[in-house]
């Protein structure tokens, strides 16, 4: 899916839109919470604590994050943001994926996708593969969105589960991703 396809997905529409609404009133917070205190108290003492009580999770869990980011293999981990970890359980949720929670963090492992494509299908990537050759679905220049609407018809995945199937096919070497053309 290209940038433009992307922001004609409903869903992620809705989800962007939801997300920046959040995100704005976190930061007006941030900015408005420390003047009420000091108004209400007029103490530069109260006023700094607030602040911060309302950086140090960012410091403790940033710092951390952060390192433990950088020594993963990214292509093994999906990271789900979540401050909140009712919201990440809804979301892992309507995902139909398991996911450990680790403070405020929800870990969502590549592994936890396949074993979920298994648990809903009863296929592996490569069990889909020969079906998919079977049914005369797949082809070599096959696309992403191709395997996206089959899974989706046949096996009532969704996105994220299929592109995780993609992912081991082009791991594999059965699709290859498209070449980016350069401009004339």
């Amino acid at each position: 899916m290209n940038g433009a396809g992307l922001w004609r997905d409903r869903p992620f529409v809705l989800y962007w839109l939801a997300r920046t609404v959040s995100v704005a009133g976190s930061a007006l917070t941030y900015v408005v919470l420390p003047i009420l205190v000091y108004q209400l108290t007029g103490s530069a003492l109260q006023t700094s604590l607030l602040i911060a009580l309302e950086v140090s999770p960012y410091l403790a869990f940033g710092l951390v994050a952060g390192a433990l980011a950088d020594r993963v293999i990214k292509s093994q981990w999906v990271f789900v943001e979540a401050a909140r970890a009712p919201e990440a359980a809804q979301l892992a949720d309507a995902l139909g994926c398991p996911a450990p929670f680790y403070g405020g963090f929800s870990f969502m492992t590549f592994q936890a996708y396949l074993d979920t494509i298994k648990s809903k299908t009863g296929q592996t990537p490569a069990t889909l593969y020969k079906l998919a050759v079977k049914q005369k679905v797949y082809h070599p220049e096959m696309k992403a969105a191709e395997l996206v609407a089959w899974l989706k018809k046949d096996f009532a995945l969704g996105q994220g589960h299929a592109m995780a199937v993609w992912a081991v096919w082009k791991d594999k070497g059965w699709v290859h991703a498209p070449s980016k053309k350069k401009p004339s």
